[in-house]
């Protein structure tokens, strides 16, 4: 067997699309999801309100991102 995945420790909105998430060895990601979020059709649409992305919390024991 490989390693073991990457989990979050924890995820922060900053901006509109964008999440920074921090992994549980520590590192930092800066993601930007404005590209993911327009090809979602309507399943993603509730994204595009500040109010739903800003509830963006970590899911299934760090190996999501979840609204």
């Amino acid at each position: 067997m490989g390693d073991a995945p990457p989990r979050l420790r924890s995820v922060e909105v900053e901006g509109p699309t964008t999440v920074v998430v921090v992994w549980r060895d520590g590192r930092k990601s800066r993601i930007d999801l404005v590209g993911w979020i327009a090809t979602g059709a309507g399943v993603l649409q509730p994204l595009r309100s500040p109010e739903m992305f800003g509830r963006a919390r970590v899911a299934r024991y760090g190996r999501a991102v979840a609204w």
